[in-house]
């Protein structure tokens, strides 16, 4: 389960917690994710480890979403694409944000990418139990 800190000192990685209890028998418990940007190209979420797959419960969702539509407002259209391929799917009221490629550690997403992975994230939570 994923804990975003935003602005917050916490270093992005492993807390050593499970608050919601264990979503799937592969989850190593939350994880502090950073939000930040790199120029004025692109979102950067850091995971602080390889990661295979994050579970947001719609409360963090919610918040991620508000973090990265304020992010938006300063990027510019860029050339730049998504740093690794990504999915997203619902389990139960947990929104999955997966990579199926390989763990990242960090995740580089332009604006465009961005605005995908919002509403991408805005439709699942819509849906969410």
């Amino acid at each position: 389960m994923a804990n975003i800190e935003f602005g917050r000192p916490t270093k992005p990685g492993p807390t050593g917690r499970f608050p919601l209890g264990s979503l799937r028998p592969d989850d190593e418990g939350e994880i502090a994710i950073g939000l930040g940007m790199f120029e004025n190209k692109g979102v950067v979420l850091d995971f602080g480890k390889p990661v295979t797959w994050v579970g947001l419960d719609r409360e963090v969702t919610v918040q991620l979403i508000s973090n990265l539509k304020e992010k938006l407002g300063s990027l510019v259209d860029s050339e730049l694409g998504q740093s690794a391929p990504y999915y997203l799917a619902l389990d139960g009221s947990t929104c999955i944000l997966g990579f199926p490629k390989s763990p990242i550690e960090r995740l580089g997403l332009s604006r465009q990418a961005t605005l995908a992975l919002i509403e991408g994230l805005s439709d699942l939570i819509g849906h969410a139990k």
